[in-house]
C-alpha cells in the first residue's frame, strides 16, 4: 500500500509490514461486514451504514479519491463523518422504540449535522494547506480563496447549521438543551473576557479555543437530552458516567475551564470587595473626623 509520505505530517503506518496494515484494514473492516449483513433486513439502516463505508472510500482511494477533487471531497468527507452516522442514529432509535418517524426532525438533523461537517473539513483542509501544497493535492480549500471560505462558512454553512439545530430544538421542546446553550454562550464570553480566547467558525485563528459550537455539540447537546431523560428515568443518569469515558478529552477540558473562570472571577471581585471595604472606611473616617471638628467649634 502506498501513502502520501512527502507531506511532512505524522503517519502511523509508514515503517509498518504489510502484514501489520492488513491486519489493521481487517479489524475495520470484517466487523463492518458483519454489521451490515445484521441490518441487511432493514433497507434504511443498511443503506445508511454502508453510505458512510462508500463516501469514506472514495474520498481517499484512488484512481477515485474525491479529496482531490474540490467540492466533491468536502462533501464526503462531511457526510461520511456526520451526514450519514447522525442519520443511522436517528433511524436506529426509532427502529427500536417503535415510534412514530419524525420527517421534520429527521431532514433537520441531516441538514445540522452536514452543515457541522461541511464546516469542520474546511476547518481541517486550511489547517493542512501548507501540507497539500507539498504534494500538489487540489483540496477545496487549496483552489479556493481564503477570503472566499470564510464569507461561505460565516455567512452560508454556519447561518444554516444554526437554522436546523432551532428546528431540532423546536421539534425537541428540550428546555435544557436551550438553558444549557445560553450557558455555552457565557461560558465562551468569559474566556474571551479573561483568557483572551478565540473560537472560529471556518479559518483558524490565533489563540484558538475550539471550532464555535463543537463544545456544545459533544458536551452539553447530549448533556441536556441525557438529564432530560433522566428525569423521568433515574437509570439513564448512568449514560452521562458512558459519555464523560468515551469523550474524556473535551468533557475534562470543559471542567477545568469552568473552574479556572470561577478562580479568575474570585480574583477579579476580591480587589472589588477590599476597594469597596476601603472607601466605606474612609468615608467613615471622614465623618467621624467632621463630626469631632464640628463638635470642638461649637465648644
Amino acid at each position: 500500500m502506498r501513502f502520501p509520505v512527502g507531506t511532512g505530517k505524522a503517519n502511523r503506518l509508514v515503517g509498518k509490514s504489510s502484514a501489520f496494515v492488513v491486519t489493521v484494514l481487517a479489524s475495520c473492516i470484517i466487523p463492518g461486514i458483519a454489521v451490515a449483513f445484521y441490518l441487511r433486513r432493514e433497507p434504511l439502516l443498511v443503506s445508511l451504514y454502508l453510505a458512510s463505508w462508500t463516501a469514506f472510500t472514495l474520498y481517499s482511494l484512488s484512481p477515485i479519491r474525491l479529496k482531490n477533487r474540490g467540492g466533491w471531497g468536502v462533501l464526503a468527507d462531511a457526510s461520511g463523518a456526520h451526514l450519514f452516522p447522525t442519520l443511522l442514529a436517528i433511524a436506529l432509535v426509532y427502529r427500536w422504540s417503535l415510534k412514530p418517524f419524525d420527517a421534520v426532525w429527521f431532514v433537520s438533523a441531516g441538514v445540522w449535522s452536514l452543515s457541522f461537517g461541511i464546516r469542520g473539513i474546511i476547518w481541517h483542509q486550511l489547517n493542512d494547506l501548507r501540507y497539500d501544497e507539498k504534494i500538489n493535492l487540489r483540496t477545496f480549500a487549496r483552489t479556493h480563496n481564503i477570503a472566499w471560505l470564510q464569507r461561505l462558512g460565516n455567512f452560508i454553512v454556519f447561518p444554516t447549521e444554526l437554522a436546523a439545530l432551532v428546528v431540532m430544538l423546536w421539534r425537541t421542546r428540550c428546555v435544557i438543551a436551550v438553558t444549557l446553550l445560553g450557558f455555552y454562550a457565557l461560558l465562551n464570553f468569559l474566556r474571551k473576557r479573561l483568557w483572551g480566547s478565540n473560537f472560529c467558525i471556518v479559518a483558524p485563528r490565533t489563540q484558538f479555543h475550539h471550532i464555535l459550537m463543537h463544545e456544545y455539540y459533544e458536551v452539553f447537546f447530549p448533556l441536556a437530552f441525557i438529564l432530560a431523560s433522566s428525569s423521568r428515568y433515574a437509570v439513564d443518569a448512568i449514560v452521562i458516567i458512558v459519555h464523560a469515558l468515551v469523550f474524556p478529552k473535551r468533557a475534562r477540558g470543559t471542567i477545568i475551564d469552568i473552574a479556572g473562570i470561577i478562580n479568575g472571577l474570585r480574583r477579579i471581585s476580591t480587589p472589588k470587595r477590599l476597594l469597596t471595604r476601603a472607601r466605606k472606611a474612609a468615608d467613615n473616617a471622614s465623618m467621624a473626623i467632621n463630626k469631632l471638628l464640628a463638635n470642638r467649634g461649637e465648644g
